[in-house]
């Protein structure tokens, strides 16, 4: 079901659009031939929520078409092209070549916003990692190659929060995520940042206490929490002192890295990337280290480039911040886990139809996980206020 699901629909879409890729191929500069055939890029070479494809002209040149799920409007694809140009400008970190995009369904000729870019040939690190990381030699070369991108792009750093606002230069706009659309700016520090994201769950909250969620009670309970905590006059303690935030990934991780035996080809899904806390990178990426001898040796490459306490966790406090956001999401959340709810593409869905299964086979008890996140936020906003209000 779930491979006939995914297959399915990549099939009718290859067709739907066939006649109009091969005007926006006449369109784009670079491209010799004519259009030949369009195919869903098979297991390794796919992606997780978007709809990626291997277009290939009469002249055998060969392209990927990245396709934005329809749940975004415009940032996301907008975000990836801007980075992707500004990286092939200003570094030297291997990265495709954006040929042509549309970011306004409205305007686009196959009805989704898309990327064209060129194709890089290589594996996704996840696939090719076992033989890698069984060889000393090629996983420290490997992890050289990681921190020389690490450092490059840490490079670029800004006193804000935010997504590339321009192809040529450092300027920023809002960040790249859920709790920031809609905001015209980049977020003045991590306080601000952090009420945004408090802000959108509150309304999260809200909005679902009134259509009946099953946790409509824990809403209930929570909403006039949070909408204290967001009134504290002593939130920017969330702060530190001089704090600058270097440019980041925020989804570094192996399946975002291609390799060819143990070289990096490229890195590639830069859709959600934006100047950042600087603990947020190694919070949401380097799958690739696996024992506490790798974070060690990782670290020390990283130091050698100047990239410092990348792994340090940060004061207290904003740990605190992080479980409470982390319990929250769940809360929101878990039910469209289970049931397999979100639908940003039939992959994502049938992925989460086949978790469904798994755990209803191992008898998931979903009221006594959603009662231990209760406990957890209990805990933590007790933890935050008191740590708010303290004076030193």
């Amino acid at each position: 079901f779930i491979l006939d699901c995914c297959s399915t629909l990549s099939a009718d879409f290859c067709r739907e659009i066939a006649q109009d890729l091969k005007v926006i191929l006449e369109r784009t500069e670079g491209i010799n031939g004519v259009f030949g055939s369009i195919e869903p890029l098979p297991g390794p070479g796919g992606s997780f929520i978007n709809q990626v494809y291997l277009v290939t002209t009469d002249q055998g040149e060969k392209f990927v078409l990245k396709v934005e799920n329809t749940n975004w409007k415009n940032e996301k694809t907008t975000n990836e092209v801007r980075t992707l140009k500004f990286l092939d400008q200003f570094t030297s970190i291997p990265v495709p070549k954006v040929l042509a995009y549309e970011n306004v369904i409205d305007d686009s000729l196959i009805g989704r916003e898309y990327i064209l870019m060129t194709l890089i040939e290589g594996t996704p690190l996840n696939f090719a990692f076992e033989k890698i990381y069984s060889d000393p030699c090629l996983y420290h070369n490997l992890l050289e190659q990681l921190a020389d991108i690490l450092a490059e792009i840490g490079q670029y750093n800004s006193l804000f929060i935010g997504s590339l606002d321009s192809t040529d230069s450092l300027q920023l706009k809002c960040p790249m995520d859920f709790a920031n659309l809609g905001y015209d700016t980049p977020c003045r520090d991590f306080a601000e940042y952090a009420h945004r994201w408090l802000s959108y769950y509150l309304e999260e909250m809200k909005t679902l206490l009134l259509s009946g969620h099953q946790n409509a009670k824990y809403f209930e309970k929570y909403i006039p929490c949070i909408e204290a905590l967001l009134c504290s006059p002593n939130f920017s303690r969330l702060n530190k002192a001089g704090e600058i935030f270097p440019f980041s990934h925020q989804d570094f991780v192996m399946k975002n890295i291609l390799v060819e035996d143990a070289k990096v080809m490229a890195v590639l899904d830069w859709e959600w990337s934006g100047t950042a806390a600087v603990e947020f990178e190694a919070k949401t990426g380097c799958d690739f280290l696996k024992t506490p001898q790798d974070i060690t040796l990782f670290n020390s490459l990283l130091e050698e480039r100047g990239i410092h306490n990348f792994f340090k966790p940060p004061h207290y406090i904003r740990q605190i911040f992080y479980r409470l956001m982390g319990d929250l999401y769940t809360l929101i959340f878990c039910y469209e886990w289970i049931e397999g709810k979100l639908t940003h593409s039939a992959k994502f869905l049938s992925q989460k139809l086949e978790q469904r299964r798994i755990r209803a086979s191992n008898i998931f008890d979903m009221q006594a996980y959603v009662e231990k996140v209760v406990l957890s936020l209990d805990e933590l906003l007790n933890d935050i206020n008191e740590r708010l209000e303290c004076k030193n």
